[in-house]
């Protein structure tokens, strides 16, 4: 004897929908709806799930390779393309690169060109590795502990020209970052290019002036001045760099009492203290101006070979002298006296 009321009229759903007894939505129960809806409350199932949305996206769970491990795998809609493969989120053993852990690999764009990343960590995305037996893939970026426990970046960036812009390591233990053909970028601002150490340029401000400066005492041949109006230029020195002692386009001028004269300018060492004409002399220039009826002027500029102090602190000042008595010569105009890192 058929049902007066039957559930289903051949394959098709008559009712509503089915459902469980004391089915509430959302909080217990399950129901199956005839327009095709569902809800349940814990769900087991064997093989492939897959959620397929009407512009062709979809996400899908297997086991690509049995024992292997899971995958989430994300396609994009059908509109992006036939050169795009799909995203994944992998967990398990990779035959080639063993127990991979967790894989995170995102759209493949092929032909004819890209036109976004193939992976986009958002900001505030957080990597952790747990422990020392633990290394992190990404791309060609690798996160991992070296053998002395320290945690170690090594990271490969390509721009899309394919020249390649950085190759190498960072080590969190001590702050350096290093790249494969030697360079080396400090966390104190070293950096380091075929092995060598690159210039960090002047240490410190410049003693600098536009004031006329001090002159040379008329009647007195070969005493050095020290140009007091400039003032000394300060730095600390590292024993292990180079440097170069610069004090560039002095003008120097004589008066018209003076005959052709030979002025010199030097650059002293006083250390720690306040440079004399007895420190040692670190750079030097020299030129020869002619008064005719009125002071004559020339540009003088000094600069050291490349030179290495001690470590610690040395005070440089600038001093002028007149191989000549007659009349005075006065250091005058823009001027500034530095020292330049130049590298090792």
């Amino acid at each position: 004897m058929p049902f007066r009321d039957p559930i289903v009229a051949g394959n098709t759903l008559v009712r509503e929908a089915i459902r469980s007894v004391g089915y509430t939505p959302g909080v217990q129960g399950w129901t199956i709806n005839r327009d095709g809806s569902a809800e349940f409350n814990d769900v087991a199932i064997r093989g492939t799930l897959t959620v397929v949305d009407v512009d062709g996206s979809y996400v899908s769970i297997f086991d690509e390779d049995p024992g292997d491990g899971s995958v989430i795998e994300l396609g994009l809609p059908t509109a992006t393309g036939p050169n795009l493969s799909p995203a994944r989120i992998r967990t398990g053993v990779d035959p080639y690169l063993g127990n991979i852990g967790l894989e995170i690999r995102g759209p493949t764009y092929g032909a004819p060109a890209p036109t976004a990343p193939a992976m986009y960590l958002s900001p505030g995305f957080l990597l952790t590795v747990a422990d020392s037996m633990s290394t992190v893939v990404i791309g060609d970026w690798e996160i991992a502990h070296d053998a002395g426990g320290v945690l170690v970046i090594k990271m490969q960036l390509q721009h899309p020209s394919g020249l390649l812009v950085v190759s190498g390591g960072y080590d969190t233990g001590t702050g350096n970052y290093n790249t494969t053909s030697g360079n080396l970028v400090t966390s104190t601002g070293d950096v380091r290019a075929g092995g060598q150490s690159l210039p960090r340029g002047i240490i410190g401000a410049a003693q600098a002036t536009a004031l006329t400066g001090t002159a040379t005492t008329a009647g007195a041949s070969n005493v050095e001045v020290r140009d007091a109006v400039l003032g000394d230029y300060t730095f600390t020195a590292d024993a292990t760099r180079l440097y170069v002692v610069k004090y560039p386009n002095v003008r120097a001028s004589v008066d018209a009492a003076a005959t052709p004269n030979l002025v010199t300018i030097r650059v002293r060492d006083g250390g720690a203290g306040t440079p004399t004409v007895a420190s040692p002399m670190v750079a030097e220039g020299q030129a020869r101006l002619v008064a005719t009826g009125g002071p004559g002027q020339a540009s003088i500029y000094v600069e050291s070979i490349p030179l290495t102090f001690s470590t610690g602190t040395h005070t440089l000042g600038a001093f002028i002298v007149a191989a000549t008595a007659a009349g005075t010569v006065t250091p005058l105009g823009n001027r500034a006296l530095y020292a330049a890192d130049i590298g090792t």
